[in-house]
């Protein structure tokens, strides 16, 4: 078996109660699921200001990602597209403000009252 000597390079934490400290001393945030209804961990990275790659998978990242603008998107179980995408994060550093910025469409108070504005105009249609 052929080791790659990674033990210095990646922390297999297991279960945390609060992983941001931990996400704002990465340098990629990779999302690798199959499918994803609303990727609220790819959200919570780009708030941290990290580099982001996600799957494309059915679901929210190509939406949070703005279809890559924000970060790579590559084809469900495309293994090396992904090593490719995390490599072109590291070197090719989308602006950690614009990242940031970003996040904050996904806010709580925004979201909640674009749906109350949605359901407002729907109960005011004849």
């Amino acid at each position: 078996m052929t080791s790659l000597s990674l033990q210095s390079k990646i922390d297999f934490t297991g279960k945390l109660i609060n992983p941001f400290p931990l996400i704002r001393q990465s340098d990629v945030f990779v999302l690798t699921s199959d499918y994803e209804g609303s990727p609220n961990a790819l959200i919570e990275a780009m708030a941290c200001g990290i580099q982001l790659v996600s799957t494309n998978s059915p679901g929210g990242a190509g939406e949070v990602l703005e279809n890559g603008k924000l970060g790579s998107l590559v084809p469900v179980g495309e293994m090396d597209a992904l090593a490719n995408a995390m490599l072109n994060a590291l070197q090719k550093k989308i602006p950690v403000e614009d990242l940031k910025k970003s996040a904050e469409r996904f806010d709580s108070e925004k979201i909640a009252a674009a749906y109350f504005a949605l359901i407002e105009s729907v109960c005011a249609t004849p």
